[in-house]
């Protein structure tokens, strides 16, 4: 009577090239053991190490929080959080969106909005406008998709990337 179908998501690159190669994603437990690792790397050096973040939803954020809370341990980043849309958490009303946008701001993160990355490479982070930003560390929290098997099951006749859910 009821087939449920709970496969979940995957991260999306949406094809940017780079990404695969020199972002670390963040989708499970052991990509943040990873990332956590990365950082602690990166904290003993004795200048400032440059961290992107890129995608400001809710992990975005979460990921830019634990960064922060490494402050205690006299750890140093310069954290640029990247945003394609024009807006923090543009899930959530926009008042939520703007205070994390503050909140952020106020701990010396610097926000960018309505920014594509066009390519990420090994110390960059390149913008569709061409704007080149340095990156010790480039974390991806941008996007979710369908898991591979089910992009191909043709349950879906439009371009959208989830499948349609009826009542």
């Amino acid at each position: 009577d009821a087939c449920i179908v709970a496969a979940g998501s995957e991260g999306a690159s949406f094809g940017i090239p780079g990404v695969e190669e020199h972002a670390m994603k963040l989708r499970r437990v052991a990509d943040a053991e990873r990332i956590s690792a990365e950082l602690d790397r990166l904290g003993r050096r004795k200048r400032p190490a440059s961290v992107v973040v890129v995608g400001g939803g809710i992990t975005g954020i979460e990921t830019v929080g634990e960064i922060l809370r490494r402050r205690h341990r006299h750890e140093r980043f310069e954290i640029r959080l990247l945003e394609q849309e024009h807006r923090l958490l543009s899930q959530q009303p926009r008042q939520v969106g703007a205070d994390a946008a503050e909140r952020c701001e106020a701990f010396g993160v610097d926000v960018l909005t309505g920014v594509a990355v066009e390519s990420v490479q090994a110390k960059t982070v390149v913008l569709q406008n061409g704007q080149r930003l340095k990156s010790d560390l480039c974390i991806w929290t941008a996007g979710l998709a369908l898991p591979a098997f089910l992009r191909g099951a043709a349950l879906n006749t439009s371009d959208d990337r989830w499948l349609p859910v009826r009542d």
